[in-house]
């Protein structure tokens, strides 16, 4: 049906993922939907990530669609409209995947808001901060939300991305907090990871630590 001439095959897929009877059909044909250009089948998925009454499984193809390709910067103020409607995880993190493949200022923003509200579960917040990080979030405002963090598990998140980042502001941190981090689990985590570095500077505040 997807490889149909002329888009024919779009309204069956789009009916056969309304059906209730067998999710793993709904979801092949919201999948099939979802790598198709069709301006039909765009404007579906756009219709079906406001819905309440999807299985998970179809409402999470739907909202990771939307952030690739015929990606619009309009589909990604809807997912982040749509975000406080969902009702799991894994659909939020869905929303997490898409903007962070999306990328852009405006995603960056809003995921690392995200990451910093209190009021938001700590292992959502830690997705949103890698999200963030893969959406092109630059190393200060990662600095930002480590300074301002109490939660030991972000940190040790943050400290993750710094090592994979291997800037100098990012190194320019790790050495800071294998240095001066008060939590010592944090900063145990900092030097585990560190220890196998061959950057100069790293080796050298990990020599001053053994000094001490």
């Amino acid at each position: 049906l997807g490889r149909l001439d002329h888009g024919a095959g779009i309204q069956p897929l789009i009916q056969l993922s309304q059906q209730n009877q067998s999710v793993w059909l709904a979801k092949e044909s919201m999948s099939t939907l979802a790598r198709s250009g069709d301006p039909r089948a765009r404007q579906y998925l756009r219709t079906a990530v406001k819905r309440t009454d999807l299985p998970e499984d179809v409402l999470t193809v739907a909202l990771r669609a939307l952030g690739q390709e015929y990606a619009t910067a309009q589909d990604a103020a809807l997912l982040r409209e749509v975000y406080p409607t969902l009702r799991t995880d894994r659909s939020r993190e869905a929303v997490f995947s898409a903007l962070a493949e999306m990328g852009g200022a405006e995603n960056t923003r809003w995921l690392l808001a995200l990451a910093q509200n209190g009021n938001e579960p700590i292992q959502l917040r830690r997705r949103a901060v890698e999200a963030a990080s893969r959406a092109g979030a630059s190393i200060t405002d990662l600095i930002k939300v480590y300074d301002t963090t109490t939660d030991p598990s972000m940190k040790q998140n943050l400290i993750g991305i710094f090592v994979r980042n291997g800037e100098r502001p990012a190194v320019d941190k790790l050495i800071s907090i294998v240095k001066a981090e008060e939590n010592l689990s944090v900063r145990r985590s900092a030097i585990n990871q560190l220890s196998r570095s061959e950057d100069p500077r790293i080796k050298a505040a990990l020599q001053e630590i053994v000094s001490r």
